[in-house]
């Protein structure tokens, strides 16, 4: 029996680094992929977000209420529920950062007719 305990704690313990260490590169590979230094910013602070509410919320379930982590994967929900105002919220930046604003537009047009 506690050789089945020993391999448990082992492969648990593989299986967490390997979901943190995939996590960790999602989000490097996330915020690299960034066209503009608002859509970076907003990534950035995203990511911060989300990592910082995860361990919270798993810290929560492990250490204040042990008995409630069959009832873990709830924690997902108002992310899932979240999702669709985070990429309205990149699509807006997105859509600011290829707009090149006024001052610009006002620039080309003198330099075309010059």
């Amino acid at each position: 029996m506690e050789n089945q305990a020993f391999w448990g704690i082992v492969f648990g313990s593989l299986g967490a680094f390997i979901g943190l260490a995939g996590g960790a590169f999602g989000t490097y590979c996330a915020i690299k992929n960034t066209n503009g230094p608002a859509e970076r910013a907003f990534a950035v602070k995203l990511s911060v977000f989300l990592w910082t509410y995860l361990l919270v919320v798993f810290a929560a379930l492990y250490f204040v209420f042990p008995d409630s982590l069959k009832y873990g994967a709830l924690f997902l929900l108002p992310i899932l529920l979240l999702i669709p105002s985070f990429n309205k919220m990149q699509h807006k930046i997105v859509q600011s950062e290829q707009t090149p604003n006024k001052t610009e537009k006002q620039n080309r047009v003198v330099k075309e007719h010059t």
